[in-house]
């Protein structure tokens, strides 16, 4: 089970990325959407499956979590689907996010909409 467990998220790494993504945890310690340092993940801006010159590019990273009750990663990063979506606005979506949860005077800020366009899919089929 743990093999099989590993393999979902070591086919086609880089033998690199772990020290890569332990750099990139020390240098960025919490969800940079909501602020939690449990259950992080490090993201691909753009993902390695398409661009895999860019999988170890600490440029291409960012850190958001993957709570129980609240998923940053699957849902600023991924737009709610792993499998087929991803956030090319992930940055401004968690700036935006973590905006709105600061308490400050005034209306809260208007939210960056990622629009059906803009979403991208990561499969020939969605």
């Amino acid at each position: 089970m743990l093999a099989w467990l590993k393999s979902l998220f070591s086919d086609g790494r880089s033998k690199d990325w772990p020290k890569v993504r332990a750099a990139h945890l020390k240098k960025q310690p919490r969800c940079m959407a909501c602020g939690s340092g449990k259950n992080l993940a490090v993201h691909h801006k753009q993902p390695f499956q398409w661009f895999p010159q860019l999988e170890l590019d600490p440029e291409n990273l960012i850190t958001l979590c993957e709570g129980d009750t609240l998923n940053c990663h699957l849902w600023l990063g991924h737009c709610g689907n792993f499998a087929k979506w991803y956030n090319p606005k992930v940055v401004e979506s968690a700036k935006r996010f973590r905006d709105m949860l600061v308490f400050r005077e005034g209306p809260p800020p208007e939210p960056i909409p990622v629009l059906p366009t803009e979403v991208k899919s990561l499969g020939a089929g969605g």
